[in-house]
């Protein structure tokens, strides 16, 4: 309206899809993830910090505009005059400022003596039986590798659309062994015990937060926030199949149900995964044509392409295919999380020894259910982590080290395998984009997860956490935490 840009395509006012409520939302959420950072830049080193960051920001994402939609794409195209970087430079510093101030208002100023609390550092030593559950941490372990090898082999190896569109029959017994696993037994199943797990970690974060008589929302809503920001950054610059923007998402809708008893916890959770089945996603990914043309431009540019076109063409892709379904799974995700909050709070996640029955049934359940009903993978989840609690016993747990630094270390472990995989699969690297069939996929899957054991237990021997865990973590308390083992 203002006249400072206009589409560069015909028949297209809004190539960026500016105007479209799903763009709202995500700016919204963005947004909200600049105002954490320049809040906890302010309280560390006040208001002329706050400023520099503010006036960076506003400068770097005009010109990052500038650069991605008005070269790399192109899709816009900017007046010739200085009048549009100064407005956009002035709009968000203005929008910035209001928004900041908003937040001082309603949240007032700092208490000291709960921030002295809630930013006090962990003490720095090896996990306890009685202070870390290594069954979990080898559940996520475990979930982990099935993470890993469906990423592999649908996103990484080809496009993402031409495998949910349109996959192709690969020759070879091998090549179609691996695909009917990763069909029947994989797919979906992985990245629901995540959420799953992802969801009791929830829960047990409050617990240690109302032992210690604290409130846990302020912490939690931070940590969470800054998991979307690191989710965010994954997800244009490294890799968009992210993950970790979704569960930060997932995790903020979560925490008004922190105080609900876990029957309630589990008929929410099973309203939300029920949910799609009644009211479909308003937002759909592309089809017919426009498929075939989006799955040979992807071919062309991650097979071929340098950085910064993949770069751009991420961005893209983002917007056009990741973020519908995205949106299409988040009610599933945030189901499988308050599943996982009520089976802690139950206590069969807590104490499964104590509870073999209900986990006999529910593996039962599970398999027989995921047989017959293959469309809801959540009932082959189910039996996965009740076969695996079964036999997690405490004397097996204690020989099986290498799976649960794994899971400790999961975040850092699951970012290593997007920049590995990436510099593999992409031009920038090797460029095996499109020309490995699944067996040969699967055997580097099977390579990546073996390493990443061993490397796990060696840097949990040296450090506290794991370099992305101990970001992740320090973000959180709003403190540098502990890093090297004390000997």
């Amino acid at each position: 309206n203002l006249g400072w840009w206009r589409s560069s395509i015909a028949g297209n006012a809004d190539p960026l899809g500016i105007f479209s409520p799903w763009t709202t939302v995500v700016l919204a959420l963005m947004g909200a993830a600049v105002l954490l950072g320049l809040s906890a830049i302010g309280r560390r080193f006040g208001w002329k910090g706050q400023g520099l960051s503010l006036a960076a920001l506003a400068l770097g994402q005009t010109v990052r505009e500038y650069i991605w939609f008005g070269v790399l794409i192109p899709a816009v195209t900017f007046q010739a005059s200085v009048i549009p970087i100064l407005g956009s430079v002035g709009l968000f510093i203005g929008v910035s400022l209001i928004a900041l101030l908003v937040m001082r208002l309603i949240g007032g100023p700092a208490n000291p003596e709960s921030a002295a609390k809630m930013s006090e550092r962990p003490q720095c030593q090896p996990a306890r039986p009685s202070g870390r559950h290594t069954h979990i941490d080898i559940l996520r372990g475990i979930a982990l590798f099935g993470v890993l090898i469906v990423n592999l082999e649908t996103l990484f190896r080809v496009p993402l659309l031409e495998q949910i569109l349109r996959p192709q029959a690969e020759s070879g017994w091998a090549n179609q062994i691996v695909a009917l696993v990763l069909v029947r037994a994989l797919e979906f199943r992985a990245v629901t015990i995540f959420a799953f797990l992802f969801g009791a970690g929830i829960a047990m974060q409050a617990e240690r937060f109302a032992a210690a008589n604290l409130g846990a929302k302020g912490f939690l809503v931070r940590r969470l926030s800054w998991l979307f920001v690191l989710g965010l950054a994954h997800l244009f610059l490294i890799w968009n199949g992210d993950i970790l923007a979704l569960y930060g998402v997932c995790g903020l809708l979560l925490l008004p149900s922190l105080k609900l008893p876990w029957p309630a916890l589990f008929v929410i959770g099973a309203a939300a995964m029920a949910l799609p089945e009644f009211v479909s996603s308003p937002l759909v990914i592309p089809t017919g044509e426009a498929a075939t043309a989006h799955i040979a431009k992807a071919r062309e540019i991650y097979g071929h392409s340098g950085f910064m076109a993949i770069l751009s063409f991420r961005w893209y892709e983002a917007w056009t295919v990741i973020a519908p379904l995205l949106f299409a799974i988040l009610p599933r995700t945030v189901g499988f999380m308050y599943w996982g909050m009520a089976a802690w709070r139950s206590g069969i996640l807590r104490e499964p020894e104590r509870h073999r029955g209900k986990l006999i049934a529910a593996l039962a359940f599970g398999a027989v259910g995921g047989v017959a009903f293959a469309s809801f993978p959540s009932l082959l989840a189910l039996a996965y982590v009740s076969a695996l609690l079964l036999l997690l016993t405490p004397g097996r747990t204690s020989s099986l080290p290498g799976l649960a630094a794994l899971g400790r270390m999961a975040l850092t472990n699951y970012l290593t395998q997007s920049l590995v995989l990436g510099f593999l699969f992409y031009g920038y690297g090797f460029g095996l984009f499109g020309r490995m069939g699944s067996a040969a996929a699967a055997g580097i899957g099977v390579l990546i997860y073996l390493v990443q054991i061993q490397l796990s237990r060696y840097w949990l021997g040296r450090f506290c956490f794991g370099p992305f865990e101990w970001l992740w973590r320090s973000l959180a308390y709003g403190r540098r935490q502990p890093m090297r083992r004390r000997a």
